[in-house]
C-alpha cells in the first residue's frame, strides 16, 4: 500500500500528471459576445437570448470550437466560426440563425467577434489616453479591442524610452480608463 501511494505521489511530482489546458475563449462565443458592450446600432439574433435555446447555443459553441480548431486565428477566423455555427444550428437543430456579420454588415469584426475600432471610437479613445497621459511626448503605437470588449492602447515615450499600456472599456464616444501599466521591453 505504501509503495502504491509512493508511486502516485512520485507520478504527480514528476510532472507526468495531466493538467487542464486553457480553452480557446471561442467555446463560449455566444455568452461572451452577449456580455461585452455593444455598439449602439449593433444587434444580435434574438434566438441567442431565448431561454429555450440557451443550452443549444452553448452546445453548438463547444462543437464548433472543435470544428475550427485548426483555423488560423486571424481577422477571418470569426467569419468561418459563424459559418460553421450557422450550418450546425440549421442541420442539427433546424434553427435559422443569423450571424452578427449578417445582421450588422456595416460593422467590421475582428478575430473573435469583437467589433473593429471605428474612427469615431478611436478619436474618443485618444482623448481619454491623452487626458491620462503621464507625458506629452507619448506616441500611440497601436490599439486593439479584445473579445471581451476591453481596448488596449500601446504608447511609447520617445524621450524616456518608457512604453505603457492603457486599458479602457466603453463604446462609441463613452470610454472609461481601467488601468495603465508600464511595459518592460
Amino acid at each position: 500500500m505504501k509503495y502504491i501511494l509512493f508511486l502516485i505521489i512520485a507520478y504527480y511530482l514528476s510532472g507526468c500528471s495531466t493538467y487542464e489546458i486553457q480553452r480557446d475563449p471561442i467555446f463560449e462565443e455566444t455568452k461572451i459576445r452577449n456580455s461585452r458592450p455593444k455598439l449602439q446600432q449593433e444587434v444580435f439574433d434574438a434566438k441567442e437570448t431565448e431561454q429555450k435555446y440557451k443550452d443549444i447555443f452553448f452546445d453548438v459553441d463547444l462543437l464548433v470550437e472543435r470544428k475550427v480548431g485548426n483555423v488560423e486565428r486571424d481577422k477571418d477566423f470569426i467569419i468561418e466560426f459563424w459559418r460553421q455555427k450557422k450550418t450546425v444550428l440549421k442541420n442539427k437543430y433546424g434553427i435559422d440563425w443569423k450571424s452578427p456579420s449578417e445582421l450588422n454588415p456595416e460593422i467590421c469584426y475582428e478575430s473573435y467577434g469583437q467589433p473593429c475600432i471605428s474612427e469615431s471610437e478611436e478619436l474618443a479613445i485618444i482623448k481619454v489616453v491623452q487626458a491620462n497621459s503621464s507625458a506629452p511626448s507619448e506616441i500611440i503605437k497601436g490599439a486593439y479591442r479584445d473579445f471581451r470588449g476591453i481596448v488596449y492602447v500601446g504608447v511609447h515615450d520617445e524621450l524616456t524610452g518608457v512604453s505603457r499600456q492603457y486599458r479602457l472599456i466603453g463604446r462609441e464616444t463613452e470610454w472609461k480608463l481601467l488601468s495603465v501599466s508600464i511595459i518592460d521591453e
